[in-house]
């Protein structure tokens, strides 16, 4: 079996283009939800979010963010550990 090479798409010079496509998807843009925490702001790799259970703000790490928007679940800052708990248990 022989394998083929993708052709080539430019010579270098819509490198900057691609590059600068995915910084741009890797932000997390304002009011984004990511499970129950909504995005306010971001300064770098930290964000500035809001619980949607009980309005507390915090920063976070993107990772966090992104973990929560891969498993598309449910989350909170803390405030609804108990009543995800017993949920699972019901």
């Amino acid at each position: 079996m022989t394998r083929t090479k993708k052709p080539v798409q430019s010579c270098g010079c819509l490198q900057d283009e691609y590059h600068a496509k995915q910084k741009e998807e890797s932000i997390i843009k304002k009011g984004t939800l990511c499970g129950g925490l909504k995005v306010i702001s971001n300064e770098g790799n930290k964000y500035l979010v809001e619980c949607i259970h009980c309005n507390r703000q915090f920063y976070t790490e993107k990772e966090n963010l992104k973990k929560l928007l891969r498993k598309n679940k449910d989350s909170s800052c803390g405030c609804m550990k108990g009543e995800f708990i017993s949920q699972r248990k019901i």
